[in-house]
């Protein structure tokens, strides 16, 4: 009688896994077909073709490894809005996986997706994550942006309005965002206000250059701008 009520649980818990599993891949099938565009990158901006856009833009939202539901959330919000001005790649940034189940479950976000930058680092808010981040573009991007940006994942960014208050703007030495504190008005103190600021791309070489020279440091909110 026990051995019948154990293959009983058994196999009704390997029909519940099947049934989610059928229902996993229907839904996955549905999104890339509706909201994924056609590319390498799962969320890319680019309803224009792309020799015709007149500007390129990157966008790393940093994020934590276990905030799986913002990150799918995310990928719905920016995968719907575009741009005619902009090529614009959205990827998620964090730094180094330290449980076991990140390591499966964003192996398979970054087969699904391709969206996802690690860092060589430990998560951290203050601690020196936004700099690893610039300063490891240059190494591991395939591809050169005219502009670069770093946001957080609670922050909402209107694509098109974004391209579009970009496209005026002078492509030499631009640093675009609020300073700190953001009610201030000096341009020439404390950039890098952490909710989200855009910079050109040209930007990034000057900082492998500071790297190299060993002028920068990892210390808290480091605002490696103002050295350079």
């Amino acid at each position: 009688m026990r051995r019948r009520q154990l293959f009983l649980v058994a196999l009704s818990s390997l029909f519940l896994f099947f049934f989610f599993l059928y229902s996993f891949i229907l839904f996955n099938v549905h999104v890339k077909s509706t909201l994924i565009a056609k590319s390498k990158n799962a969320i890319t901006i680019c309803e224009t073709p792309l020799q015709h856009k007149q500007f390129s833009l990157l966008i790393g939202i940093l994020t934590r490894p276990d905030n799986y539901n913002r990150r799918h959330f995310l990928r719905l919000v920016y995968g719907i809005q575009s741009s005619p001005l902009a090529h614009i790649d959205v990827k998620f940034v964090f730094c180094n996986l330290t449980k076991p189940e990140q390591r499966v479950l964003i192996a398979l976000e970054i087969l699904r997706f391709n969206d996802i930058i690690t860092l060589h680092c430990t998560e951290n808010m203050n601690s020196g994550k936004t700099y690893t981040y610039f300063s490891s573009l240059p190494r591991i991007l395939s591809r050169s942006y005219d502009y670069v940006m770093k946001a957080d994942d609670d922050v909402f960014i209107r694509l098109a309005p974004l391209a579009l208050s970009l496209e005026p703007l002078p492509r030499l030495d631009l640093y675009y965002g609020f300073v700190i504190p953001c009610t201030s008005m000096n341009p020439h103190v404390d950039y890098m206000s952490g909710m989200g600021f855009c910079c050109l791309g040209t930007l990034l070489n000057g900082l492998e250059i500071l790297i190299s020279l060993k002028i920068t440091r990892m210390v808290p909110r480091i605002n490696w701008l103002e050295n350079g």
